[in-house]
């Protein structure tokens, strides 16, 4: 009997004390906002993506997936197009939890509705760690969010370009405003992280947890 409690203690930390590995975002000092207001929002809506990477629901549903391999970014805009083969989903968790603490200089702008939310370059690319976000585009988008929940699903979304993924040649539409392209979600890393990060926003900003 006296064994039995011994084997047990030791098997305790390798099932009931094993963590997930974790990343911690932030809003880097040299950030400019158009309007300084939400620096406010931006603060928080670093600490909700980080929730958000860091969430079992996220790490699953990236780890389940695999995508197309001219995902990897040689530099800011030119695609690593070395391989067509497929990579699991583990190599972007991999190297999304290679390094736990990363500081990102959000430029907050206001332009235009119409365009892309935002954009990053990877940051063996992006010397000033630069992550521009369009104020107007994330507005009009994800309408049923909060801003700060919104600009959180945009940050998770450009975080994984930061790492080093930019977007494959080949996407296809969105059916609707609601429903993701299907090709993009199977294939585009960064495509698909933000509408998981999106899936899991909503639930959080519903009280759901994460």
């Amino acid at each position: 009997m006296a064994m039995k409690r011994l084997l047990v203690l030791l098997s305790l930390p390798l099932f009931c004390c094993a963590q997930n590995p974790q990343v911690n975002i932030s809003l880097g000092p040299k950030s400019i906002f158009f309007d300084s207001s939400y620096k406010k929002d931006a603060v928080e809506a670093f600490k909700i993506a980080s929730d958000i990477l860091n969430s079992s629901a996220f790490q699953d549903a990236i780890k389940k997936s695999s995508f197309v391999y001219p995902n990897h970014c040689l530099t800011c805009k030119i695609l690593d197009e070395r391989s067509d083969h497929h990579f699991f989903g583990q190599t972007v968790l991999d190297s999304l939890y290679k390094h736990n603490v990363a500081s990102l200089n959000l430029d907050l702008e206001e332009n235009e509705p119409k365009g892309a939310l935002g954009s990053t370059c990877p940051y063996w690319d992006n010397e000033d760690t630069i992550s521009r976000a369009n104020y107007q585009a994330i507005y009009i988008d994800m309408k049923e969010l909060p801003f700060k929940y919104r600009l959180a699903v945009n940050l998770c979304h450009e975080y994984m370009h930061y790492i080093g993924f930019c977007h494959p040649d080949a996407i296809d539409r969105q059916p609707d405003d609601d429903t993701p392209a299907p090709i993009a979600y199977r294939d585009d890393v960064a495509y698909k992280a933000g509408w998981v990060a999106y899936f899991i926003a909503v639930k959080m900003a519903n009280g759901a947890g994460k």
